[in-house]
């Protein structure tokens, strides 16, 4: 290492004063943008990992069937794109539900709530999200009528594990039906968009939708390979295509948030000779379009802090540089009598504000990877309110990245040595007798 390297490392705290005051600022920035891309970057994973585990898949099937003239939300003969699916990809789980919003009595009390149908041999992906504090899973599986309830909503009517609940909603139809359902157990969940579905059996949710046995809301599909989703479904649009459906991409993010949203059907009238069933594919990443606008928006605010910040670094740096210039004339002078050339001395000082930069920046991330550390594993918050959206089972989720670190460092670094530049310049034109003379 030459030698103007290694004064400039035993420089770094030789007036530690001003460098405190100024490594603190480093401290800081580092620590925030550090921060702030591990918070939206464990928001996105979060709120993805969620909606496919309670209300999306890694590709999403939704749609409308026309029969005689009338259209249908929903999904019509999903068992023969279950085998279409299962043609294309065998290791993929496949999980079709139907979805009604119905209200719900009893006690004198009233409400409309989302009832999600499941089938309860493959849509264990809920029971693995879910705590039941009354009742069993078992006990629900056995009875055909049986749902299943979260806590907010348990604690809203007064309702115990056992009690009877009368349904009524509008079909697909226009008509009205009610039935008759029991409590077979009480849940809590840390997943933000699972805790106010009630879980009930698919085929008695279809039959009070009186829709026939060949129709589904949804259909989800997991896969245990992620890469190339959106090749994958690609394939199958083609493979739906080819079997008779008409298979399409969503045209916006909208269409793909419907797609996991959607409830309680209802008709429209076309021309009597039209046939059809019409699908909708949407990749998780098309779903959660909304949460990369949001974590953007943070990024953009956090940016704005961090930039408020730089200016305040880049202004000490230069400030810090001139008067460490002046008060360091005899070593210039010095360096420059024992043959340091001009470019040797700019060198030196920008190397010491580098060097004092990465000390601090990492300093910085040191103590964000313990703040990380302490949220996501030891403190537990209460997962009520929107709050529930930036955690995981009460903590908060926040990750990391190589590319985030590295491009903190790359990016403060950078603009320490761009504002060291000009006063070490100023430094590095100064002659050996210039130096010598104005020390004296």
């Amino acid at each position: 290492m030459p030698f103007y390297l290694i004064l400039a490392f035993k420089n770094i705290f030789r007036d530690r004063r001003r460098s405190f005051t100024l490594g603190i600022n480093y401290f800081f920035v580092s620590l925030l943008l550090f921060l702030v891309f591990s918070l939206t970057q464990g928001v996105k994973k979060n709120i993805s990992e969620n909606i496919v585990a309670s209300a999306a898949g890694h590709i999403t099937i939704s749609g409308e069937y026309i029969v005689k003239g009338r259209t249908y939300q929903g999904i019509r003969n999903y068992p023969r794109i279950d085998s279409v699916v299962h043609a294309a990809y065998p290791q993929a789980r496949i999980e079709s539900r139907y979805t009604v919003n119905s209200a719900v009595y009893y006690q004198g009390l009233s409400k409309r709530l989302s009832f999600v149908g499941i089938d309860s041999g493959s849509g264990k992906g809920l029971r693995d999200q879910i705590t039941i504090t009354a009742g069993s899973w078992n006990a629900f599986v056995n009875q055909p009528n049986a749902v299943v309830l979260p806590t907010s909503v348990a604690a809203y009517f007064g309702i115990k594990n056992a009690d009877e609940l009368l349904l009524a909603t509008r079909s697909r139809f226009g008509a009205f039906n009610t039935g008759t359902v029991q409590v077979r157990g009480i849940y809590k969940t840390g997943n933000y968009f699972l805790r106010e579905q009630i879980i009930s059996h698919f085929d008695f949710i279809r039959n009070l939708d009186l829709a026939d046995a060949r129709t589904a809301s949804t259909t989800y599909i997991f896969f245990k390979d992620l890469r190339a989703i959106p090749q994958k479904r690609d394939r199958l649009l083609l493979s739906l295509n080819n079997a008779g459906f008409i298979a399409e991409k969503p045209a916006g993010g909208s269409d793909a948030l419907s797609a996991v949203s959607s409830a309680s059907p209802r008709n429209k009238i076309q021309d009597e000779s039209v046939n059809q069933t019409r699908l909708t594919l949407s990749t998780i990443d098309e779903v959660t379009g909304i949460v990369t606008k949001v974590v953007t928006a943070i990024n953009g605010i956090g940016l704005f802090v961090a930039s408020v910040m730089l200016f305040i670094i880049a202004v000490s740096i230069f400030i810090n540089m001139r008067m460490t210039i002046t008060e360091r004339m005899h070593e210039i002078g010095t360096l420059r009598a024992i043959g340091a050339e001009r470019k040797d001395v700019v060198a030196m000082f920008i190397a010491e504000s580098v060097f004092l930069g990465l000390v601090f920046i990492a300093a910085g991330i040191v103590f964000g990877m313990v703040l990380i550390a302490v949220f996501s594993t030891i403190a537990t918050f209460p997962s009520e309110g929107t709050l529930g959206l930036f955690l995981n089972k009460g903590h908060f989720v926040l990750k990391p990245t190589v590319a985030a670190v590295g491009g903190i460092v790359a990016a403060l670094v950078g603009l320490t040595a761009l504002f060291s530049f000009f006063p070490a310049r100023y430094g590095g034109n100064i002659s050996a007798a210039q130096a010598l003379n104005k020390a004296n």
